[in-house]
C-alpha cells in the first residue's frame, strides 16, 4: 500500500462469501438494419450501468479491517496514517468516502458485485431475443447472500430482467485476532521473519474453504518473492508450494483437524506437495 513503510505479514482472519449470478433478458429480436429500442442488450447495458452508478450494498466497517488499520498506521505516511490512527472516530466518513476512493479498501467492508461474462447474438448484424450477463458477487458478513441477491434482483425487475443465481457459499466464520490461533500465527512470523509486523487482513478472495478459518487461513510476506508480487490473485493461484518457506507450510497444517480441506482432492493434491519435499508429517 502507497505511503506504508515496513515489512507485513497479512494474516487471512475474515474471508467473504461466493457467488454468481446470470442475468437474462429477452425480446422480440431482429435484423440490425431495422433498429430497435428497449433490446435485451441495452436493457442490461442500462442495468449494469444503475449497479454501477448507484451501489445497492450497505458499506460498513468490521473489527478485522479496523484492527489492520490501526496496526499499520504507525508505519504510515501522511493523512493516511492519521485517518487509520483514528479510525475508530474517523468511522462513519470511512465507511462512506473508502468505496468511493479504494476499490480495495472498500472490498473489505462491503458486498461485491462485477459484471463479467457476456452473451448476445451469434450474428453480428442480428438484434438477439435473449441476451444474458453474468455477475460475480463476493458477499460481506452484514451482508450476506439472501439480502445481496435480493437487492440486486429487485432492480434488475425494473429492466425486465430475470436473474439466476448460480451455487454460492456464504461468508466464512470470521477468526478472532486477539484468539490463540492467531497469536500462534503471529509467534511464528515473528521468530521467523525478523522485524515483520503482523496484521489481521480481510480476504475478498472468498475461496478457502471455511474449516481452514478454525486455523488461520493465509498470511504472505510480499518481499520474500518480489517478482510474484504484481498480483496477489496471481501469487497465491499459480505458486508452487515449493516456494514457501517450511514455517509458513507449518500454519498452514498446524495440526490436520484444524487445518482440513473439505474437497479431498485438494487435500491429497497439496498433501503430495508437502511429502515430497519432507514438509509434512
Amino acid at each position: 500500500m502507497k505511503g506504508v513503510k515496513g515489512r507485513f505479514a497479512m494474516v487471512g482472519c475474515l474471508e467473504k462469501g461466493y457467488g454468481d449470478i446470470r442475468f437474462t433478458a429477452k425480446g422480440n429480436g431482429g435484423h440490425a438494419s431495422v433498429p430497435q429500442k428497449q433490446t435485451p442488450l441495452t436493457r442490461l447495458a442500462a442495468f449494469m450501468m444503475d449497479i454501477e452508478n448507484h451501489n445497492p450494498f450497505t458499506s460498513k466497517m468490521n473489527p478485522t479491517v479496523a484492527e489492520m488499520f490501526r496496526r499499520m498506521a504507525p508505519y504510515t505516511e501522511g493523512a493516511l496514517g492519521k485517518v487509520m490512527k483514528y479510525e475508530r472516530q474517523l468511522e462513519p466518513l470511512l465507511e462512506k468516502l473508502l468505496p468511493k476512493v479504494n476499490p480495495l479498501g472498500a472490498a473489505m467492508i462491503t458486498t461485491t458485485l462485477n459484471f463479467t461474462m457476456a452473451k448476445g447474438s451469434d450474428g453480428l448484424n442480428v438484434i438477439p431475443q435473449e441476451a444474458s450477463v453474468t455477475g460475480n458477487m463476493r458477499f460481506i458478513h452484514h451482508q450476506g447472500v439472501e439480502e445481496s441477491l435480493a437487492l440486486v434482483s429487485k432492480i434488475a425487475e425494473k429492466y425486465g430482467i430475470e436473474t439466476e443465481p448460480i451455487p454460492d457459499s456464504s461468508a466464512c466464520p470470521v477468526v478472532d485476532y486477539k484468539g490463540k490461533p492467531f497469536r500462534l500465527n503471529r509467534s511464528m512470523w515473528m521468530k521467523n521473519v525478523p522485524g515483520v509486523i503482523v496484521a489481521p487482513y480481510a480476504m475478498t478472495g472468498a475461496q478457502t474453504p471455511d474449516s481452514i478459518l478454525l486455523c488461520v487461513k493465509t498470511a504472505s510476506v510480499l518481499h520474500l518473492w518480489k517478482s510474484m508480487n504484481s498480483s496477489i490473485r496471481v501469487f497465491m493461484e499459480l505458486t508452487k508450494i515449493s516456494v514457501f518457506p517450511p514455517f509458513l507450510l507449518q500454519l498452514i497444517f498446524i495440526r490436520e483437524s484444524c487445518a482440513t480441506w473439505k474437497d479431498g482432492k485438494n487435500k491429497i493434491h497439496i498433501r503430495k506437495q508437502l511429502q515430497r519435499r519432507d514438509h509434512y508429517e
